[in-house]
């Protein structure tokens, strides 16, 4: 492993569905895109020849867009599945489909980006996105869970960033 070498990173899409309050994304001047498969294959196998990835801390699909809307999010996750990777969403398009296809494809971490308690609260801090469907989203995934006969995962997380807004 290369010397200092913390978290490979990448982003598979810098496309969105939110405006967070707290989120550089609605800033951002670049073009929307996703990530073509061709070039996550030439990371993956980068990755695999040269031993790039660190088991503790897996390949992340993260950045300022939201994973699960690549238009080809499960031929990604069969790609990256290749080596150890981590994900994370803010749960608001996490469909059944999708969440089916990361436990057939084990990931090792998940971040489940919350940063409200109730709808009025989410509302201010995520405009755009819908708290229920959310809502619906994470108990589908936490169903997941519970119905994985061996758990394949290191640590599921629920962030939540406390700003003025969510504070209380």
């Amino acid at each position: 492993m290369m010397e200092g070498f913390r978290q490979l990173q990448i982003e598979i899409t810098n496309e969105c569905n939110a405006s967070c309050v707290f989120c550089p994304h609605r800033f951002m001047q670049r073009k929307i895109q996703h990530m073509t498969k061709d070039l996550i294959r030439k990371i993956v196998n980068e990755v695999r020849s040269k031993n790039l990835i660190n088991p503790e801390l897996p390949m992340g699909l993260c950045g300022l867009g939201e994973p699960f809307l690549h238009p080809e999010f499960k031929e990604v996750i069969d790609i990256v599945s290749e080596v150890p990777y981590a994900i994370g969403s803010n749960a608001s398009v996490m469909i059944p489909a999708k969440i089916e296809k990361i436990f057939q494809k084990p990931f090792k971490t998940f971040t489940l980006s919350v940063d409200a308690a109730t709808p009025e609260v989410y509302h201010k801090m995520r405009p755009g996105l819908n708290f229920n469907e959310t809502q619906h989203n994470i108990e589908n995934f936490v169903r997941y869970l519970r119905m994985s006969d061996t758990p394949f995962w290191k640590v599921i997380y629920f962030q939540f960033i406390v700003t003025e807004i969510n504070q209380g």
